[in-house]
C-alpha cells in the first residue's frame, strides 16, 4: 500500500473521537420490506441512518442516534437490519471502549429510531473484531441476512493488519463467527460483496484481492488484484452489474498515488464471461487525494448509472482538518465526464460549517430518511458539522439538517 499518511488522518478521527448520548426528536419512519441481494451496495437502504459526534458548544447536535455509549468511539462501518423482527430497523456496528478495545455489537432500535440498546446476538465473543466497512449479504444462500466484518488496525502506524469476519446467521436469530482472515499486512479498509465467477456463491473484493465464497460461508484468497489491472492504490469498492451485460463488475476507488500525485484513478473492471478476466475503464481525474466512499444514482434519467464518489483531502492551513466532495462521474454509454459542480453543496469538513466542522463526510448513503417519498443523499457515521445530508429542493441538491 502506497503512502497510507495522509488517509490516517481520517482514520484517526475513529478513535481520537469522544461518543457522548444526545436527544434528537423521533423519526416516523415505516418499517422497510429487505430483499437481500448477494451484492452488498443493494441492502444499504433503511430509512434510518447511524451518526455519532461529540457534544457542540453551541448546543446543535450533528448526529441522530444515541446508542447509550458515554464514553470511547465508534468504527467506519456500520450495517442494518431488523434483526428482532418487531418493525424496526436495528444497527450493528463496532464500538471502541476508551481504552480502545474494539468489539461489534447489535444495538437493538427502541421503537423511536433514535435509541438503541445493546444486546448479545452473537454467538462468540467478537473482541479484537473491528469494522471499517460492514457488508450486508448472504453468504450460504439460505435466505437469512448474514453480514461482513471489514477491519482495519493500525495501533501502531505502520504496523497495519486488520480482520475479515463473517457473522453467518442461523435460524434462532443469533450469528456465528467465521473468522477468515486476520493476517499482518492486508489492509481491510472497505470492500464489497456480490458473485463475481458466476457460480451462484457471494464473493467478496478486499485488502486490492478477489476473495471466492464457497456457498457456507468461506472465502479463499484468489491472489487477483485490482492492482493488476492497473487500479491502484485502492481503498473504496463496489460489486455491480453496472452495463447490464450479466457479469458483475468492479468500481474501485483510489487515493493519490505518490505524494506530489493528487488526483485519482478511480476505474471500473468489467467482468467478462472467463472469471479474472476484466475491461477497464478509467475515471477522469480529480483534484482531491483520497477515496472515502462510492454510491450510484441515474441522475439525469438516461438509463444509465452515474457514479457519485466521496473524495477528500488535508487541508495545507496550518491546522491539521480535512475536507470532502461528492464528485460526480456521469455516464454516457459507458464515457464518463466528471462533473466537481453538481453536488458542489455536499462540501464539508475543514470548517465550512461551523466552529467543529473539522472532518468532512466518511461515509454516505442515498435513503429516503425523512420519509416523504423522495430518496435523500445522508452522511453516515462520525459527522461533525452543522449539515449532514443534501436535499433535492426545487430540482436541486442542497446541503440540509435531517
Amino acid at each position: 500500500m502506497k503512502n497510507l499518511t495522509l488517509f490516517l488522518v481520517i482514520i484517526l478521527i475513529f478513535t481520537g473521537c469522544q461518543y457522548k448520548p444526545l436527544d434528537s426528536d423521533s423519526i416516523d419512519n415505516p418499517p422497510i420490506t429487505e430483499s437481500i441481494k448477494l451484492e452488498s451496495y443493494y441492502n444499504q437502504k433503511s430509512g434510518i441512518v447511524f451518526r455519532w459526534g461529540d457534544y457542540r458548544p453551541d448546543g446543535v447536535e450533528s448526529h441522530s442516534t444515541n446508542m447509550g455509549e458515554t464514553k470511547g468511539s465508534f468504527a467506519g462501518g456500520q450495517a442494518y437490519y431488523d434483526i428482532n423482527k418487531d418493525g424496526f430497523q436495528d444497527i450493528l456496528v463496532t464500538y471502541h471502549s476508551e481504552s480502545n478495545e474494539a468489539s461489534t455489537n447489535w444495538y437493538l432500535n427502541s421503537g423511536d429510531n433514535v435509541n438503541f440498546d445493546k444486546t448479545n446476538l452473537i454467538n462468540s465473543s467478537t473482541i479484537g473484531l473491528s469494522s471499517y466497512k460492514i457488508l450486508k449479504t448472504d453468504v450460504n444462500n439460505d435466505n437469512l441476512v448474514d453480514f461482513i466484518l471489514l477491519g482495519v488496525d493500525e495501533t501502531q502506524p505502520g504496523n497495519y493488519g486488520g480482520n475479515f469476519t463473517v457473522f453467518k446467521q442461523i435460524d434462532n436469530g443469533t450469528f456465528d463467527v467465521i473468522g477468515i482472515e486476520d493476517g499482518f499486512g492486508l489492509w481491510f479498509h472497505t470492500g464489497a460483496a456480490g458473485d463475481l465467477d458466476g457460480d451462484g456463491f457471494v464473493d467478496v473484493v478486499g485488502a486490492t484481492y478477489i476473495w471466492l465464497g464457497d456457498g457456507t460461508g468461506n472465502f479463499t484468497n484468489t491472489g487477483i488484484s485490482v492492482h493488476d489491472f492497473g487500479v491502484e492504490p485502492a481503498l473504496s469498492y463496489e460489486i455491480l452489474d453496472i452495463n447490464n451485460d450479466g457479469y458483475n463488475d468492479i468500481v474501485v476507488g483510489t487515493q493519490e498515488a505518490g505524494p506530489d500525485m493528487y488526483g485519482s484513478t478511480t476505474s471500473i473492471l468489467f467482468g467478462k464471461s472467463t472469471f479474472g478476466e476484466y475491461d477497464v475503464v478509467s475515471m477522469p481525474d480529480t483534484d482531491t487525494v483520497f477515496t472515502l466512499d462510492l454510491e450510484f444514482l441515474d441522475y439525469d434519467n438516461d438509463g444509465d448509472l452515474d457514479i457519485l464518489e466521496l473524495r477528500g483531502s488535508v487541508t495545507n492551513d496550518g491546522r491539521q482538518s480535512n475536507y470532502s466532495l461528492i464528485h460526480l462521474y456521469i455516464n454516457n454509454n459507458f464515457t464518463f465526464t466528471l462533473d466537481n459542480d453538481f453536488y458542489n453543496e455536499s462540501q464539508d469538513g475543514a470548517w465550512q460549517h461551523g466552529d467543529t466542522d473539522k472532518n468532512g463526510w466518511s461515509r454516505f448513503k442515498i435513503d429516503d430518511i425523512d420519509n416523504d417519498g423522495i430518496d435523500d443523499i445522508v452522511a453516515e457515521n462520525y459527522q461533525d458539522g452543522d449539515y449532514n445530508g443534501l436535499k433535492k429542493i426545487g430540482g436541486e441538491w442542497k446541503k440540509y439538517r435531517f
